[in-house]
């Protein structure tokens, strides 16, 4: 197994709980969690603004039947219209019009 040299790696400092503007980087389908076996979406997000300019920020959003309400609501935030969302999703499209 390779060695990696960590020497004057440092640590990053996390992003401090705030409301940041953000870019949606990417939106992914995920059809199994490791912890429940359910489907959920992965959310990739960039800050555009502040002293986190470029910085990424991770966000999963479950798919269950009971949690369908929630994941509407993020993709609203992300900028989709009620359109979008309504009926069946299809979330390679959608994706393409929100990065």
């Amino acid at each position: 197994m390779p060695k990696i040299d960590l020497t004057g790696a440092e640590l990053p400092v996390p992003i401090p709980a705030d409301t940041y503007e953000c870019s949606v980087e990417e939106m992914e389908y995920v059809a199994e969690s490791k912890s429940s076996g359910e489907p959920f979406a992965k959310f990739t997000f960039t800050v555009d603004a502040t002293e986190h300019e470029g910085r990424k920020l991770f966000w999963n959003r479950s798919l269950q039947a009971k949690d369908l309400g929630y994941f509407k609501k993020a993709l609203l935030a992300c900028g989709a219209s009620p359109e979008d969302i309504e009926g069946e999703f299809d979330f390679v499209p959608l994706n393409s019009r929100l990065i």
